[in-house]
């Protein structure tokens, strides 16, 4: 098991949290469309077939194993104007519900529902998970300026350990964000939060989370958990033209 942290180099890319507000204001105003599921399976098929003159017994071809289920957690996010219109928008956007639970200094394993959001933002420069808390899956969470977050994430054996940028309910992973939320330049050669998430997901593996709030004026920090399932994330990366899966 290793903990993978960055490691800063001289390189900044200008304007960050600029940029990145610019993206949250643009997610905000996309709505997310109901996650169903469907199942796909394959059908027996049987044939009969006569045997020499001699024996008139029946054979039956072998039964082919079941195609697994897909589940279709994620779906395409569209933008609606004031009055719920579809309208179209540059940014591309996929996002998965999440069930999970939170604890903090008021409460222990209550109910968490965790809204997973992949932008596509600068057709494929600049990537970016973004993270939405709701408390009793009605209560969102919002960051406030003397609060950080950060993400731990297990895939398999390894847990990965970064810092999120906040903004009003949205957190944000990656390279630009961490070293947003961080204050330093942006890390281009080391550990990757996003791409470390992406390619997990993109493989077909569930990826646990725990996201933790705190600040210097609270003991007990809030803990919220939540697992984000794979299912069909790639397809939805390629249906969406994400420029790393189909460029």
């Amino acid at each position: 098991m290793g903990i993978y942290r960055s490691r800063i180099v001289e390189r900044e890319k200008p304007d960050m949290k600029k940029t990145l507000l610019l993206i949250v204001a643009t997610i905000l105003t996309l709505s997310l469309s109901a996650c169903g599921g469907s199942t796909v399976q394959a059908s027996s098929t049987t044939t009969e077939s006569n045997s020499q003159a001699s024996s008139a017994a029946e054979t039956t071809a072998p039964t082919p194993e079941p195609t697994p289920e897909v589940k279709e957690n994620w779906v395409i996010q569209t933008g609606v104007d004031e009055f719920g219109d579809k309208v179209e928008t540059d940014i591309k956007t996929l996002a998965t519900i999440c069930s999970g639970t939170f604890s903090n200094s008021a409460t222990t394993s209550s109910s968490l529902s965790t809204v997973v959001t992949f932008c596509d933002y600068g057709n494929g420069e600049q990537p970016i998970f973004f993270f939405t808390l709701s408390e009793y899956n009605s209560h969102p969470v919002s960051l406030s300026s003397y609060e950080t977050a950060d993400i731990k994430f297990k895939v398999d054996n390894t847990v990965y350990e970064h810092r999120l940028f906040g903004n009003e309910n949205l957190l944000a992973l990656n390279a630009m964000a961490e070293a947003a939320a961080l204050g330093t330049k942006v890390n281009y050669s080391g550990s990757d939060g996003f791409s470390e998430m992406y390619e997990a997901l993109a493989a077909g593996k569930d990826v646990r989370c725990i996201i933790t709030i705190s600040s210097d004026y609270t003991t007990t920090p809030s803990k919220y958990n939540f697992t984000i399932e794979a299912g069909n994330f790639l397809q939805g990366c390629i249906d969406i033209g994400y420029a790393k899966v189909v460029g």
